[in-house]
C-alpha cells in the first residue's frame, strides 16, 4: 500500500506544480477521472491532466500485473515512472530492459516493444498531439 499512496502523493504533487506554472491549463482536481484502457493484450487505468491540439499529459497506473504489445508508436513519447517497475523487450533486441521510479523512457515514432507492467506501476506520460494526425 505504501506504493499507491507514493504514487497519489506524487500525482497531487506534479498537478500542483502544472497548476501553477500553467494555470487554467491543467484539469482541476475535481475533475479528475480514472478510466480503464485496454491495448495490446494490457490493461491500465490512465486520467488526463491535460490535452490541446499540440500536446497532452497523461497519468496511468496498474494495480496488477499486466503485459502485452505496444503497438507502433505514432508519436515520440516520454513516460516517467513514479512507482513500480517496467520491463520492455524493443524490436530488434535480444535482451528486455528494467526500469524502476525516477527513470523517464522515451518511446520514439515507429517503434514497437514488449511490455511487461509490474503492479502498482504507475507514471506520467507527454508528448505532441501533432505527431498523431496523419500527414496530407
Amino acid at each position: 500500500m505504501i506504493e499507491v499512496y507514493e504514487a497519489e502523493a506524487a500525482f497531487r504533487g506534479i498537478f500542483k506544480k502544472l497548476q501553477d506554472l500553467y494555470p487554467g491549463h491543467i484539469l482541476p482536481s475535481r475533475d479528475h477521472q480514472w478510466i480503464f484502457v485496454n491495448a495490446g493484450g494490457w490493461m491500465g487505468s490512465m486520467m488526463v491532466g491535460h490535452a490541446s491540439l499540440t500536446e497532452y499529459v497523461l497519468f496511468f497506473g496498474t494495480a496488477i500485473d499486466t503485459a502485452g504489445h505496444s503497438g507502433r508508436y505514432w508519436a515520440n513519447i516520454l513516460d516517467t515512472l513514479i512507482t513500480g517497475q517496467y520491463v520492455q523487450w524493443k524490436e530488434r533486441e535480444m535482451k528486455s530492459t528494467v526500469y524502476g521510479p525516477g527513470c523517464t523512457i522515451y518511446h520514439g515514432v515507429g517503434e514497437v516493444r514488449s511490455l511487461n507492467f509490474q503492479k502498482q506501476h504507475f507514471f506520467y506520460r507527454t508528448g505532441l498531439m501533432y505527431y498523431f494526425f496523419p500527414p496530407k
